[in-house]
């Protein structure tokens, strides 16, 4: 009978632990949730901020000074390392570095790209992973060329330039890691529109640009 009674009580010390793990265990994911919050806005000001060339060079006719440029890049290489797991720090960069070139290349110029989260649609915890799909509102104030073509002499898109100027919106994915108690992007899926909701196609050709 004690044996009996002994093998019991095991069992519920047993069911006892567990419970508390996974109680335990929820709540830290919870505040893990909460921190790397912070963490996604303080990242999302480092997109903005490398989402477009600096206020000075950002004219679609201009050619901008390689050196300067050059110097942009390594500010954007040290910010992002702030923020991705060092194995995935290369792919981010490139990501950030196509966008802008982009631009100095004359394909279009960003006066104004910024992304805000305007809603967390979900978050899952899965095997050390912390997945967000997040709402976002996408403001513009960009000269894009239309119908570029690269012209070798000078390195640069021609052709005509039209002006897009409003407010969009899309999803994003974005998933973080916890290594040694610091919260590390592993994945960032970037959408960047190159038509909005706010363009229309109009007869007799061109766009039409809604302000908001």
């Amino acid at each position: 009978m004690k044996k009996i009674n002994i093998g019991i009580v095991l069992i519920i010390i047993v069911i006892i632990a567990l419970a508390i793990h996974i109680v335990t265990k929820e709540k830290t994911i919870k505040q893990d949730f909460n921190n790397i919050e912070l963490v996604l806005n303080d990242y999302f000001k480092v997109y903005n901020k490398y989402s477009l060339l600096p206020e000075d060079d950002r004219d679609i006719t201009k050619s901008i000074d390689e050196k300067k440029y050059n110097s942009y890049l390594s500010d954007l290489k040290k910010d992002l390392s702030n923020f991705v797991l060092d194995e995935f720090q290369d792919s981010f960069f490139n990501t950030y570095k196509k966008r802008l070139d982009e631009q100095v290349l004359g394909q279009y110029m960003s006066k104004e790209y910024t992304k805000e989260i305007t809603n967390i649609g979900s978050k899952n915890y899965n095997d050390g992973y912390f997945i967000f799909n997040l709402d976002i509102k996408i403001t513009v104030n960009k000269d894009k060329r239309i119908s570029p073509i690269f012209n070798e002499e000078t390195g640069r898109y021609v052709g005509d330039i039209k002006q897009q100027i409003g407010v969009d919106t899309t999803k994003e994915n974005i998933i973080f890691k916890k290594v040694d108690n610091e919260y590390k992007i592993v994945y960032h899926g970037i959408i960047d529109p190159t038509i909005f909701n706010f363009e229309m196609d109009i007869p007799g050709g061109g766009l039409w640009q809604i302000q908001y």
